[in-house]
């Protein structure tokens, strides 16, 4: 669930460990809280597998002594975001609202989401009329 909120941030622009968290704490709101201990972690095996890059972009001055990593998705961060997208057996309680958490995308990767929005509303039609038959069967067999 945090890979895919991750990606998501990043997909709109580069962004600092500080920033990410503030964002994945405004999302979830008063209901958890997002910890540095948890994110970094992420941050690092998101790196180790080429779906991140660290840029360092600030100085020393801008930070206060403290050095300061931005995180930028590579080309394998949006393929993974994607399979993560795609993937709606994983988190199924969470997948509408981790869904609604990607913003800022660029026109061609809205016209991507579009697509995946179409798909899994058909997956989730289809959904619907098989648990609709369902009822139908089991009314049907209480009469």
């Amino acid at each position: 669930m945090y890979e895919l909120i991750v990606l998501s941030l990043l997909m709109s622009g580069s962004a600092h460990g500080y920033s990410i968290i503030k964002t994945m704490n405004d999302i979830a709101g008063p209901y958890t809280k997002f910890s540095h201990g948890r994110l970094y972690p992420l941050l690092v095996r998101l790196e180790e597998e080429g779906s991140v890059v660290t840029v360092d972009n600030a100085t020393v001055e801008q930070t206060k002594g403290r050095p300061l990593h931005s995180y930028e998705i590579t080309e394998k961060g949006r393929e993974r975001f994607h399979e993560l997208m795609m993937n709606i057996t994983s988190n199924v309680g969470d997948y509408q609202k981790l869904f609604l958490q990607v913003h800022g995308m660029s026109p061609s990767h809205n016209n991507a989401l579009v697509k995946i929005m179409r798909h899994v509303a058909d997956q989730w039609q289809l959904e619907l009329e098989w648990a609709n038959g369902l009822l139908e069967e089991e009314r049907a067999q209480q009469k």
